[in-house]
C-alpha cells in the first residue's frame, strides 16, 4: 500500500513524498435539463457569428454582445448549481483514496496584472509537467482541448509497477455531433457526458538510449531527426522524431527501429483508434497522453466507469512495455 512507503518515483523528479490531498464530499447539487446547457452553447455559437458580421454589419454588436454575457454567465451559474468542479474534485480523490495513491490537485491557471504587465500563475507541479512533456499537451486531432490535468496521482499497478498520471476531466455537449462521437466504450450512448484527457509515465528496464515523439502532426525541432517505419498505416497515424538521449553516441533511428518492432506498432494502431494516442520516449521512461469519454449525465453511471475508464487507460499504456523491452 501506498501508505506503507516513504516515497514515490517521479518522471521529473526522480522521487516525491508520499502526500494526499483531502477533498470532501460536496453532496448532491441541483439537477438541470441537459437542454439548458445546450442552449446556452447554441447562444453562445450565435453570439460568435454576431461578432464576426460586425465587420461588415456595425450594429450586429447589439445582439452579440449581450448574447456573449448571457450565454457565458449562464453556463457558469450551471456549473456552479450542478456543483460540477467540487463533485470532479471528489471523484479525483476517491480514485486515490480506492488505489492507494498519492495525490494532488492542480490549481487552476490564473491570469495576474503585475506592473502593467498580465502574466499567468501556474501550479509549479503543471509547470514541471508542460516544461517536460508539453508536446503531448497541445491540442490536435482528437485532443481538441489541451491537456491540462487538474490532479495528479503517483502509485503503483497491480503488477507493481511504479508510474505518475495526469488527469482533466470536462463536460462536453454532442448534441449537435456527429453520431459516432455521442457513444463510448463502455455502451453509453447520449448528448452529453465527460470527456477525460491523460497522460501517464512509467519507466522501462531498459534504456532506448533516444528522446522521441509520436505525434499526431510533425514536430519542427531543430537537431531532431524525422523517421518513418515500414507501415504506412502507422506512419499516416504518427508522425515520429527523434533524437539521441542525454551521452547516447547510437544512430537514434535504429535504435527507434529496435523500439518500434512490428508488434509494437500494432498495438499502438490499435490504441490509437481509442485513445487517440500520443506518446514521447525519453531513454527508460515511456510517456503516454490520450482521450476517453463517458457519455452519460448520470453521475452514478459516471462514478461507475470512471475507475474502469482510467485503469483501461493504464493497462493500455503498460501494454507497450512487454514489446519495446
Amino acid at each position: 500500500m501506498t501508505d506503507m512507503i516513504a516515497s514515490h518515483w517521479d518522471p521529473f523528479t526522480n522521487t516525491r513524498p508520499v502526500d494526499r490531498d483531502v477533498v470532501a464530499d460536496p453532496g448532491d447539487g441541483i439537477k438541470l435539463p441537459g437542454w439548458i446547457t445546450t442552449g446556452f452553447l447554441i447562444l453562445s455559437l450565435f453570439a460568435v457569428a454576431g461578432f464576426l458580421a460586425t465587420i461588415i454589419w456595425p450594429e450586429a454588436a447589439w445582439f452579440a454582445v449581450p448574447a456573449l454575457c448571457i450565454s457565458v454567465t449562464g453556463m457558469i451559474g450551471a456549473e456552479l448549481l450542478k456543483k460540477t468542479g467540487k463533485k470532479r474534485d471528489w471523484r479525483f480523490y476517491q480514485l486515490a483514496e480506492e488505489n492507494g495513491w498519492s495525490f494532488k490537485l492542480i490549481a487552476p491557471e490564473r491570469q495576474r496584472k503585475r506592473n502593467g504587465r498580465t502574466t499567468i500563475d501556474v501550479d509549479p507541479l503543471a509547470a514541471r509537467a508542460y516544461e517536460k512533456i508539453g508536446v503531448l499537451c497541445r491540442p490536435r486531432p482528437g485532443q481538441l482541448i489541451p491537456l491540462k490535468p487538474q490532479a495528479m496521482y503517483w502509485g503503483h499497478t497491480s503488477d507493481g509497477l511504479p508510474f505518475w498520471l495526469g488527469l482533466q476531466e470536462f463536460e462536453i455537449d454532442a448534441a449537435m455531433a456527429m453520431e459516432a462521437l455521442k457513444k463510448d466504450g463502455f455502451g453509453n450512448r447520449g448528448p452529453r457526458g465527460k470527456l477525460f484527457n491523460l497522460v501517464i509515465a512509467y519507466q522501462l528496464e531498459r534504456d532506448t538510449g533516444i528522446v522521441a515523439t509520436l505525434l499526431a502532426e510533425a514536430l519542427d525541432r531543430d537537431g531532431w531527426l524525422d523517421a518513418k517505419t515500414e507501415s504506412s498505416e502507422f506512419n499516416s497515424r504518427f508522425k515520429i522524431a527523434v533524437e539521441p538521449s542525454h551521452g547516447s553516441v547510437e544512430d537514434p533511428s535504429l535504435a527507434l527501429l529496435r523500439a518500434l518492432t512490428p508488434a509494437t506498432q500494432a498495438t499502438l494502431i490499435a490504441l490509437d483508434e481509442r485513445y487517440r494516442l500520443q506518446v514521447m520516449l525519453d531513454g527508460d521512461t515511456v510517456f503516454f497522453s490520450g482521450t476517453d469519454r463517458i457519455m452519460d449525465e448520470d453521475e452514478a453511471v459516471i462514478g461507475m466507469h470512471f475507475a474502469e475508464l482510467v485503469d483501461q487507460f493504464g493497462k493500455a499504456a503498460v501494454s507497450f512495455k512487454h514489446y519495446v523491452e
